[in-house]
């Protein structure tokens, strides 16, 4: 959220982050964090704080029912956005949805839930997909030393499954990379066909996942386990990724079209045998690679910073 939020400082607004954990401390000891005790104390604090700070606008970006909507709606005058940053897989929506009537916006990073709150009769539901911090995720020139840690044609971070470890295992070792740290337990450590590929035993992080991304000729994005009906979101790396100007192959979902082009700024995939065909053809084409990714950086400048997402909710909001 601190990178979401970062987006509307160069509009000219001030920026505040709640977390309501600090406001947990001592009371939850005692009772259920998400019984109605827990709930009416948070909302408590929270409804304080907005009454002392007065702010023009507040956004949420929580999993749970955490706060009483209505109450806070009955008693806060500016707009109230909620943040849905998991799609379909958000645990709010398992609940009853007539918190959604409470806030001005839900902004989802999934086309598939804005159509199941639609039919639902909720009309107040935005797509707003993740952005990139431009400044952090950026082209590097990498030293003699980062290009001998952090290279190679093929790379994937992330945690293991057993469907991205199949997916995985039909590239050759000796050009992938495994970055994270669970790679190098069971049962993966024992897979032939991806124990030569593990780099390092912990996970990578900070300023070294940019420089990865930068020494990667492709990385790769696998989704843990698609949707039913349709693989939805576009995940953080789909936007990190190509703002680093390195080519991404990643897993088709419905969102993509329309923030790439697919084959001119991303390379997408929909089945094993395009994800293993075009791995290997653009590993061994650097150039090719270097055109996407260049192109795919393009994009994310014009369209997808975080900036830009703060532009389209505030226009939404009519601010």
């Amino acid at each position: 959220m601190s990178q979401v939020s970062s987006g509307f400082v160069p509009l000219g607004h001030e920026v505040e982050r709640l977390d309501y954990h600090r406001w947990d401390k001592g009371f939850l000891r005692r009772i259920s964090g998400k019984g109605p005790r827990a709930v009416e104390h948070r909302t408590a604090k929270l409804a304080k704080h907005l009454a002392d700070s007065r702010p023009r606008l507040v956004i949420f970006a929580l999993a749970h029912l955490l706060f009483d909507f209505g109450f806070l709606r009955n008693t806060f005058e500016g707009p109230m956005v909620f943040f849905d940053m998991d799609g379909p897989a958000l645990p709010c929506y398992q609940d009853d949805l007539r918190w959604v009537r409470d806030m001005d916006l839900v902004a989802t990073v999934s086309r598939r839930a804005l159509r199941h709150l639609n039919a639902r009769g909720h009309d107040n539901i935005l797509y707003w997909p993740h952005g990139v911090d431009h400044e952090k995720y950026r082209p590097l020139a990498l030293s003699a030393q980062d290009l001998s840690r952090f290279s190679s044609p093929l790379a994937f971070v992330g945690r293991p499954t057993e469907r991205r470890a199949a997916l995985l295992g039909t590239l050759p070792a000796q050009s992938l990379a495994l970055w994270g740290s669970r790679w190098s337990r069971k049962p993966y450590r024992d897979d032939p066909a991806l124990a030569g590929a593990v780099r390092e035993k912990e996970d990578i992080l900070g300023e070294n996942l940019v420089k990865m991304y930068n020494a990667s000729t492709v990385l790769l994005n696998i989704l843990r386990e698609p949707f039913a009906e349709a693989p939805t979101i576009l995940n953080l790396q789909v936007f990190a990724v190509p703002a680093c100007g390195t080519c991404l192959l990643t897993e088709w979902v419905e969102e993509v079209e329309e923030a790439f082009e697919p084959g001119a700024e991303i390379l997408t995939f929909r089945t094993p045998e395009q994800f293993t065909e075009q791995a290997l053809r653009y590993s061994r084409d650097p150039a090719a690679a270097r055109k996407i990714g260049a192109a795919g950086r393009k994009r994310c400048l014009a369209h997808h910073t975080h900036t830009h997402r703060a532009r389209e909710l505030l226009k939404a909001l009519g601010m």
